[in-house]
Parts: structure tokens; C-alpha cells; sequence
């Protein structure tokens, strides 16, 4: 995702996994599908508001939106993260079940 795609207005989404992409960086996949991988800044937002345990995440709703973001000393345009927040009686959703891999040999069964 880049600065392009919240031109015209934030984009929300929620999070299906986390992962670790190019240069250490983490990844967000959203339920729709799109990825987004997090600058400092953003990460630092996400660990205070959701703590550092990744799989903590998962299910959790997040906004993209135009905003800038300290670089080599600099503020530059950047897509800058807010998680959102539920009501308090709100119950987090669980996450969507990961696909199980193809033709893994852990799932054969153990001849004794």
C-alpha cells in the first residue's frame, strides 16, 4: 500500500496475519487480501496500543491514512496507522482459520 491508495481517504481494514517481510519489517495481511508493511513509526503505534505479541493482532481493525513520518531526520509524507478501538462490551473477533499447507508430511500418520 502507498501514499496512492489514501490519496482520497483513509482505508480500514482488519487484520489476518502477520508476518515478517523484506529488510525485518513486519507485514500486515488484511482479510481483504491487501498487505501493508509497517515503518517504525507505525509499529511503535501498534505495540502501544495492542502490545508486542503479534498473534495478538490477528482480528484486530486498523486505519491507513495520508500523515507524514519522521525519515533521516526529516518528516516526509508517509501512510500512517491508527488501530482502532471497540466498544467496551464489544468482543474481539477470532481470527480466520489459516490455510492448512498442501501435501505436508507432518499429517501422515506414524506406522507403529
Amino acid at each position: 500500500m502507498s501514499l496512492d491508495d489514501v490519496k482520497d481517504g483513509p482505508i480500514r481494514g482488519e487484520i489476518a496475519a502477520v508476518s515478517e517481510g523484506g529488510y525485518k519489517k513486519l507485514v500486515l495481511t488484511f482479510t481483504n487480501g491487501l498487505r501493508f508493511s509497517l515503518n517504525a513509526t507505525n509499529c511503535t503505534e501498534m505495540i502501544k496500543a495492542l502490545g508486542s505479541e503479534t498473534d495478538d493482532w490477528l482480528g484486530e481493525c486498523v486505519e491507513l491514512y495520508q500523515g507524514e513520518a519522521l525519515y533521516q531526520g526529516e518528516q516526509v509524507p508517509s501512510v500512517r496507522l491508527t488501530v482502532l478501538t471497540r466498544d467496551p462490551d464489544e468482543k474481539k473477533k477470532p481470527p480466520p482459520p489459516q490455510p492448512k499447507p498442501k501435501n505436508s508430511d507432518l499429517d501422515d500418520s506414524i506406522p507403529f
